[in-house]
């Protein structure tokens, strides 16, 4: 071959191997594209596409400029870019088409074979795609170009157009320019009027900012003063009902307004009247000092009390003795047979303090300022105020500062009534109103018996004797009651001489006694309505003695003999429910069930017969007037009603029972009189009324009451569907009251220790706790709360209390005894507190008494350990600084009298724990936190205790760990008022506390350096409790004993030392 064709050949090859290998490598980037496409063709595929969009976009802002070019054609330029435009969009079409032509779908089943094909038609095609490429880059290049041409000409004729508008504008300015020259001075005038009314509207903005703040500060002050009156309200009331008490009122609304046309007199000038009395008119408007109403017993001097209270004209009166200020007129009514309170010092300061501070409110920060401070301070800050603890000193101090406030404009004349009637010194009552009578805008009004201890006292003041005015009064009342009786009016028009004779007869034997008054002609009106005639009215007549002692025994003479019996029982019961220190509508119930049930049948008798006493029939019974408060089940009017009449005819009407109406309807149980208690005391008169007793000495009527409480829980049966609580706080409150009265029951057998007479008693209790058990689990069935023993309601948990813990709790060692000594009862437990602790840690210890002294000493003998550990302390441990934390500190310098009694309790309490084993090498407990499971429950017999005393506790455990300087500069620089009122005795009101202190801060600066363990030690707590200032040597005794016993324990260690 020669060279040329050879050359040639090579050539060929050259040619066909670079084909191929771009075959090759076009086909490899086909079968290995994701889009199925060269690189350069997908390139060059995207470049058309975006070519085309902005074609199109082009075209569509030509088609609309067209359309908004109304006026002509469009532009030449405007046309060939359109036309370019349409290519444009067609060339880039077919290209994308072409390209499209030579993809790989990706879902191809022979994808390496088609990828050669396509990659061949790519080499095939490549010229063609070339070509519709080039022709596409001048489309674009040419494109560009009428673009800036058309973009050229527009801007040309844009600023053609807006330089005719400036033109326009400039002849347009020139004349509003012109016009504005040629009205200059009406410009300006207009300029001046706006600027005036912009000023007028700026100083009446500036106006109104000012009125909205001021409005705001207004309203703020309004909201802030509202919140204060708010707080300052609460506190008010809060130390408004500390002061009130429930039956306050009581004696009030029992005394029997006067009769029509009675007492009259006591308005009038006694120089008219002929009758010898000291003015009272003159006293009220002029006089000063004391007033004293004084009479017999029975003679009216309530009645007569109560009609001056409450007649208008004895405010008139005073309101010439006051004519620039305001006048104060509280008055109280003093009643022995009442509850405390109402026989008291305290409680007659309380309810005068109460009655005025209710009607004028802004004296109380004056009166009681720290309690002010206080209640007012807890308010603001949202917490619950305690319940204010009124001792006797705090009283007199508020009731001085009461007497403070008088003045010019502001004066006070109290009215006091029944001064005979107050449990305690008659001499000390007296001189404090006489010493009182003395300070200027103050004056008294009192009445009592002509005792000689108040003539001594009121000697000097003005007065009057009342059984010596009221014959008038008497003889209106007589005609009054007796002339209105149909029969009266019969004999008085047939024998109007005997009808004379017998009213003046009864005049002259009442000898001024109302009360003997009303009696007889009670009796006379029963004669009438019998068809007696003036014969036997005169008869009637005669058989009543004038003195009030023999008209009680005649009372009870008319007694019917087969009621006797019934009298005796009623009589007795009584006289152990009016000495309750409570008053409640219950009273009456009580009265009625303690009378009704049949206790002496329940000796030797089964528990059956006691279960059965729950299903009697009352006929008293009412379900749908239930007196849910004291839960009762009886109607208040119709028990009541039956009541009254029993007492009538059982008692000869010396006991009444009556429905009054103060803050609710209640029933009232009371003597026919003061002197019918007194008369009843003698022992030889008590003595006959009980004489008529077939039971004899089984008859006790503290076991009446308590078989009556045990009969109103069986009842609670009839609503125990009731919320939970309501029935937790009935089963406490019917406990507390009943152990009233085993108290009593608990004295007397630890006098005599008659064991054979502990069946009943004991057995009530356990009837007590089974129906109590029964009720609190029946509640819980339906869904209450109640779990667990009813007597650990209100304990910590961990005591785990159950009924002999609770009978520990309350002292009552004639129940306790017999579980131990017949029951065979261990002191072990096995959780809880140990017994020996429920004896102490559930008693305030102002009120230790001989109980608890028993009870510990019989459980020591039993066994009982006082180095038992519970919640990491011993009894013992709990035990002396529970004395130590609540005597120590505010007994150290306590006068003797009620303390030095405490003290031996204290002393003989001791002495038993350390002669029982005792560890004698404790010390009270450092960790405050240990007491908050101890304090947590509502202590001292039950639901309702103050919250005051707890909150007090808490704070004396957390002094008590202090050093002692501190702890006691704390107690010294206290307000005797906020300490609980066992700590207040009259005396120590007028010692200056802060010296004893004082002298005291050098010894208690040597012991500050001292451990904690060091100045509670046993040692320690017996100088602090013993140790006093009028007792240096007090505490040698239990410390000699103290060292005995560890002489004792350790004998060698004693030779040695």
């Amino acid at each position: 071959m020669d060279p040329l064709s050879a050359l040639s050949v090579a050539a060929a090859v050259v040619q066909l191997v670079d084909y191929g290998a771009g075959i090759v490598s076009k086909g490899t980037q086909l079968y290995k594209s994701v889009d199925g496409a060269l690189g350069e063709n997908i390139e060059l595929e995207t470049a058309s596409i975006r070519l085309q969009q902005l074609s199109s976009g082009m075209q569509g802002s030509l088609s609309q400029a067209r359309r908004d070019n109304t006026q002509g054609s469009p532009a030449q330029v405007d046309q060939h870019l359109e036309a370019m435009c349409n290519e444009c969009v067609t060339v880039s079409q077919e290209l994308v088409n072409k390209l499209e032509t030579l993809k790989v779908p990706g879902d191809h089943p022979y994808k390496k074979w088609k990828s050669f094909r396509q990659a061949l038609k790519s080499v095939w095609s490549k010229e063609k795609i070339e070509a519709i490429a080039e022709r596409l880059c001048s489309l674009r290049a040419e494109l560009n170009t009428h673009v800036v041409v058309s973009l050229s000409g527009k801007v040309t004729s844009l600023s053609i157009q807006q330089d005719a508008r400036f033109i326009s504008l400039d002849t347009s300015i020139g004349r509003i320019m012109i016009a504005l020259l040629a009205n200059n001075e009406a410009t300006q005038a207009g300029i001046v009027r706006v600027e005036s009314k912009v000023d007028g509207v700026s100083i009446q903005l500036n106006a109104m900012s000012l009125s909205g703040q001021e409005e705001h500060a207004k309203t703020r002050e309004l909201l802030e003063n509202q919140e204060e009156d708010r707080h300052r309200r609460k506190a008010e009331l809060h130390i408004r009902e500390s002061l009130r008490f429930e039956t306050m009122t009581n004696r009030y609304e029992t005394i029997s307004e006067a009769h029509q046309r009675t007492f009259e007199w006591i308005f009038r000038d006694p120089e008219e009247e002929d009758l010898p009395w000291s003015s009272f008119i003159d006293w009220t408007e002029s006089g000063s000092g004391i007033y004293w109403i004084n009479g017999k017993a029975g003679s009216g001097k309530s009645t007569l009390m109560r009609f001056i209270v409450d007649d208008p004209r004895t405010r008139g009166h005073l309101q010439k003795w006051a004519p620039h200020g305001e006048l104060k007129i509280p008055a109280f009514f003093f009643w022995n047979s009442g509850v405390p309170e109402q026989c008291s010092q305290a409680g007659l300061l309380r309810s005068i303090i109460h009655d005025v501070l209710g009607k004028h409110t802004n004296l109380i920060p004056e009166v009681c300022p720290e309690e002010w401070e206080k209640a007012l301070e807890l308010t603001k800050h949202g917490v619950p105020v305690a319940v204010e603890s009124w001792s006797l000193s705090r009283l007199q101090r508020s009731f001085e500062r009461l007497l403070g406030c008088a003045s010019e404009k502001s004066h006070f004349c109290f009215f006091i009534d029944g001064l005979d009637e107050y449990d305690g010194d008659y001499e000390e009552i007296s001189d404090y109103f006489s010493s009182l009578s003395n300070l200027p805008y103050v004056k008294f009004c009192i009445a009592s018996r002509p005792l000689i201890v108040f003539k001594d006292s009121f000697d000097g003041f003005p007065s009057l004797k009342l059984q010596d005015l009221t014959s008038n009064d008497i003889q209106r009342y007589i005609k009054d009651k007796l002339n209105g009786h149909r029969r009266m009016k019969f004999w008085t028009t047939r024998e109007p001489g005997l009808c004379k004779g017998l009213v003046a007869q009864l005049i002259y034997k009442a000898e001024g006694v109302f009360l003997w008054v009303k009696l007889v002609v009670k009796s006379l009106l029963k004669g009438l309505s019998q068809r007696d005639g003036i014969p036997q009215l005169l008869k009637r007549l005669d058989a009543f003695p004038s003195d009030l002692e023999l008209l009680y025994g005649h009372m009870l003479s008319l007694i019917d003999p087969i009621y006797m019996e019934e009298g005796t029982i009623l009589f007795q019961i009584f006289d152990v429910i009016r000495k309750l220190p409570w008053r409640n509508d219950s009273f009456v119930e009580v009265l009625y069930t303690a009378y009704t049930v049949d206790l002496p049948r329940v000796f030797g008798a089964s528990e059956d017969d006691l279960r059965q006493a729950m299903k009697e029939e009352v006929e008293l019974r009412d379900l749908t007037l239930l007196e849910s408060k004291n839960y009762s089940i009886y109607s208040l009017e119709s028990l009541t009603e039956y009541m009254d009449d029993m007492l009538r005819t059982r008692c000869g009407g010396l006991i009444e029972c009556e429905l009054t109406q103060t803050n609710h309807l209640q029933g009232n149980l009371h003597y026919l009189h003061r002197t019918v208690r007194d008369y009843l005391a003698r022992a030889d008169i008590w003595k006959g009324v009980c004489s008529y007793n077939r039971h004899g000495s089984m008859f006790d009527p503290y076991l009446q009451i308590i078989m009556s409480y045990v009969l109103r829980l069986k009842r609670l049966f009839l609503f125990k569907k009731r919320p939970s609580e309501n029935t937790r706080h009935a089963i406490r409150q019917l406990w507390a009251h009943m152990c009233w009265q085993l108290d009593e029951i608990n004295k007397s057998w630890s006098s005599d220790c008659r064991m054979g007479d502990l069946t009943v008693p004991c057995r009530l209790l356990d009837e007590f706790d089974r129906a109590a058990i029964e009720l609190s689990h029946s509640v819980h069935a339906l869904g209450g709360s109640i779990l667990g023993h009813w007597s650990n309601q209100g304990l910590p948990a961990t005591w785990e209390s159950d009924f002999l813990c609770e009978a520990i709790r309350q002292k009552h060692l004639f129940y306790v005894a017999p579980r131990f000594l017949s029951n065979g009862e261990s002191v072990e437990r096995v959780a809880g507190l140990p017994l020996i602790g429920f004896a102490f840690l559930g008693t305030d210890p102002m009120f230790l008494n001989e109980s608890l002294c028993r009870i510990v000493e019989f459980l020591l003998e039993q066994g009982a350990d006082p180095n038992e550990v519970f919640e990491g302390h011993t009894i013992w441990e709990y035990f002396i600084h529970h004395i130590h934390t609540f005597d120590g500190p505010d007994l150290r310098f306590a006068p003797a009298g009620p303390c030095s009694r405490l003290r031996k309790i204290q002393q003989g309490l001791l002495e038993t724990f350390m002669k029982s084993g005792a560890d004698l090498d404790i010390c009270c407990i450092e960790d405050v936190r240990i007491w908050d499971q101890v304090l947590n429950y509502e202590p001292f017999g039950g639901p309702g205790a103050p919250t005051e005393w707890i909150l007090h506790s808490k704070s004396w455990l957390v002094t008590h760990v202090a050093p002692p300087l501190k702890r006691f500069k704390r107690v010294a620089s206290t307000d005797s008022g906020s300490i609980p009122s066992t700590f207040s005795t009259k005396s120590s009101s007028t010692t200056d506390q802060s010296e004893v202190f004082d002298s005291d801060e050098d010894s208690m600066d040597d012991n500050e350096s001292l451990s904690f363990e060091e100045r509670h030690s046993l040692a320690a707590v017996i100088k602090c409790l013993f140790a006093t200032e009028t007792d240096p040597h007090g505490a040698d005794e239990l410390l000699e004993l103290m060292a005995t016993l560890k002489a004792a324990k350790n004998p060698s260690e004693d030779k040695k030392s």
